[in-house]
């Protein structure tokens, strides 16, 4: 898909890790938050996510944004179970 790096929290995908550089995920939560964040595409064809690096060396508020990303996004669908192989002879 994008060949990097993806972070989860939760069980969701919050953020990428692309081409060394944080890109978390935009929510309508985070979006004041990440305001003065530079923003771009983490791989070809994606929209602009917000780039994380300066909050590095800042560890509360690099996980204040994560665990509000986390808490924004929905819970992944179940993954459906594949069916036994048909035409087993049995």
């Amino acid at each position: 898909m994008f060949g990097e790096y993806g972070v989860y929290l939760d069980g969701k995908v919050i953020a990428f890790i692309c081409d060394n550089s944080l890109f978390v995920k935009p929510t309508g939560a985070t979006d004041i938050i990440t305001q003065a964040l530079p923003k771009r595409s983490p791989y070809p064809q994606a929209k602009p996510y917000p780039v994380a690096d300066e909050l590095l060396d800042d560890s509360d508020a690099l996980k204040s944004l994560l665990v509000r990303t986390a808490q924004d996004l929905p819970l992944p669908k179940p993954k459906k179970l594949r069916s036994s192989a048909k035409g087993s002879g049995i």
